[in-house]
């Protein structure tokens, strides 16, 4: 809870949104978690991998292998607020198969853009990813959205063409 308070008093910050997909951490594997009541280590909702009884185990564990939905990447989403002292802030792990889209992954940065850091009254600064083509397309996708506000600055002498939009309550979003 402390953690909770004290980055609420620093919301005020700009805040620096990062991704990276960890593989190295991963063994791909199936379990039963008595807590969930569910399968977990695949991509499916937990809705999808109810055990309602005995006989739904193989079924479950059948329909993954099926999909070919077990998880063998994790998403890690990264709040840091841009000065020396502040450490990182994990906020997020979203386990994948490696196989997301550019859509999928443009679907979840605006959850986190436009609902997540809007109630937090997070201001996020920039958006970064660790370079794969399907993270910067869904960075493309993000600085393409359409908003009121655009920051827009044109020199075609110099060639510069530096156009980010401007989400309401989180200000600018640009792209490192």
């Amino acid at each position: 809870m402390r953690n909770l308070q004290y980055l609420e008093e620093f919301t005020n910050f700009l805040i620096v949104l990062g991704t990276v997909s960890l593989r190295a951490l991963l063994k791909p594997s199936l379990r039963y978690s008595f807590r969930l009541g569910c399968i977990i280590g695949s991509i499916l909702s937990n809705e999808k991998t109810k055990i309602q009884e005995y006989n739904d185990i193989s079924r479950i564990i059948n329909s993954i292998k099926d999909k070919k939905a077990i998880v063998n990447y994790v998403r890690v989403y990264i709040l840091q607020i841009p000065l020396s002292k502040f450490s990182p802030v994990i906020i997020a792990l979203i386990p994948n198969n490696g196989k997301d889209s550019a859509d999928n992954i443009a679907n979840i940065h605006k959850k986190l853009i436009l609902e997540i850091a809007s109630q937090l009254n997070i201001s996020i600064l920039s958006i970064r990813s660790d370079g794969t083509a399907a993270k910067f397309e869904a960075q493309s996708i993000i600085l393409n959205t359409k908003t009121d506000k655009k920051v827009e600055i044109i020199d075609k002498t110099l060639n510069i063409n530096f156009n980010y939009p401007v989400f309401s309550n989180i200000e600018p979003v640009l792209r490192i």
